[in-house]
């Protein structure tokens, strides 16, 4: 089932089932308000199919998504960094809070996705690059810059959060 969403670090396994499975343990955690999920990908996959309750089509995002958003959680997702106004999941899952780069004027970022002519499915945008600081443990030193959606829905997830 890898390989729809961001492969793998070391011997762990970020599938599509995976991803889902822990969008559902953290719905089941007292205080989660909100989920930030910094990926993106164009559609479950057929094999990975989730037994949804009162469902049997919904893919295993969705399903996830949505036992979240049932347990009172704001699901919030990246739109994702190919300039594009084509859905990219789970961005455009209808409950889920979609979140664009726009740069330090406030204009989208050049890079990422947006909503177009026939498609409407980006919600909000936040800052898309900021500065940070290098791990001290890290190989490398200084200041580096973090681009892309994955970068501006944390901010929105947090303030989500906050209310």
């Amino acid at each position: 089932m890898g390989g729809w969403y961001p492969g793998s670090r070391g011997s762990e396994d970020f599938s599509t089932f995976t991803i889902a499975q822990g969008i559902i343990d953290a719905a089941k955690t007292p205080g989660v308000r909100a989920i930030n999920l910094s990926l993106a990908g164009y559609g479950d996959p057929p094999d990975a199919a989730l037994s949804c309750p009162g469902s049997s089509t919904l893919g295993a995002m969705q399903c996830a998504v949505d036992y979240a958003v049932s347990k009172g959680v704001t699901v919030v997702a990246a739109a994702g960094n190919y300039n594009s106004d084509a859905p990219i999941y789970p961005a455009a899952f209808p409950n889920v809070v979609s979140v664009a780069g726009v740069d330090p004027a406030n204009s989208m970022e050049t890079w990422s996705n947006h909503n177009g002519p026939r498609e409407n499915w980006v919600e909000l945008a936040s800052p898309g690059c900021y500065l940070t600081d290098m791990d001290a443990t890290s190989q490398y030193t200084g200041i580096a810059t973090f681009c892309g959606t994955s970068a501006a829905s944390p901010y929105v997830a947090g303030e989500t959060a906050l209310l």
